[in-house]
């Protein structure tokens, strides 16, 4: 686990997961038990680095896996501070 820091956004404590592609992806501090279901409600990054889906339970049960939120699913003021791609005026055209 990476050192935990406070999200720019919204405050709550984030730490920075590896994905299995290597990438770093911001998660929310406390790790989820959860039970994998591809029709699920929520979505986990597992151990693995693997996104996939799943149901958070409040408590470790048989047959549970730990992950991650990842927190640009939970942040609130996430979506309000996203950047929006802007559309250009006019397109240029290729003259060949």
């Amino acid at each position: 686990m990476s050192k935990a820091i406070f999200c720019k956004n919204c405050g709550q404590v984030i730490t920075f997961e590896r994905t299995s592609k290597g990438k770093s992806m911001p998660v929310d501090a406390p790790s989820v038990f959860y039970h994998p279901d591809r029709n699920g409600k929520h979505t986990v990054l597992n151990a693995d680095g693997e996104i996939e889906k799943g149901w958070i339970l409040s408590d470790i049960a048989d047959g549970a896996s730990i992950g991650h939120r990842p927190h640009f699913i939970t942040c609130k003021e996430y979506k309000k501070e996203a950047p929006k791609k802007q559309k250009p005026e006019h397109e240029q055209t290729s003259l060949y």
